[in-house]
């Protein structure tokens, strides 16, 4: 039951999320599955960092229905559990430079890791485009609210919103868990 609540609460605020996107473009219809960047697993981890922020790192495969420009798109990462949300911010249209000839775009910002907030951002589009884009991010803040092995995972880039559903495994310093491919 519990998990069943966490994936309401995630499919919700993912359509809420792409509901209000300030982009005018056809929606996709339903949030998208995240998957496994690249061959080999690839850990996404919640670490806890006694006296200073927690910090998060996903690295995510998007495959979007519709075309995406995350350099002129709002863009969202969330963690939450049955418990509320873990984490959650957002960088506005134009945040996210473009660089390499629109093949890949980045945010930076060094004050993150003492303020909290988003530190860094790497979107980069698959060689082959219909593989879609993969996500590099490093977050910190206070991930206390981190207690549940279920959590859920969403992104958006515009309209266009993504969402893992996953057992993290717990390790000594914080969390873990692999994307499906």
């Amino acid at each position: 039951m519990r998990k069943m609540k966490l994936v309401l609460r995630g499919i919700l605020l993912a359509l809420a999320l792409v509901a209000t996107s300030s982009v005018v473009a056809p929606a996709q219809e339903i949030p998208q599955p995240i998957v496994r960047p690249c061959k080999h697993p690839c850990l996404n981890k919640i670490r806890f960092v006694p006296n200073r922020l927690d910090k998060l790192e996903l690295h995510a495969g998007l495959l979007p229905l519709t075309s995406m420009d995350p350099g002129f798109e709002t863009f969202t990462v969330e963690i939450s559990n049955v418990n509320g949300t873990i984490f959650t911010a957002t960088l506005p249209p134009g945040a996210i430079l473009t660089t390499n000839g629109g093949k890949r775009y980045s945010y930076r910002n060094p004050a993150a890791r003492t303020a909290g907030g988003i530190y860094r951002v790497v979107v980069t589009q698959k060689k082959n485009a219909a593989d879609g884009y993969r996500v590099d991010l490093i977050a910190y803040g206070d991930l206390s609210a981190a207690t549940e092995a279920d959590m859920a995972t969403f992104i958006a880039i515009g309209d266009d919103g993504f969402f893992d559903n996953s057992t993290w495994l717990a390790r000594k310093d914080g969390w873990a868990v692999d994307f499906l491919p």
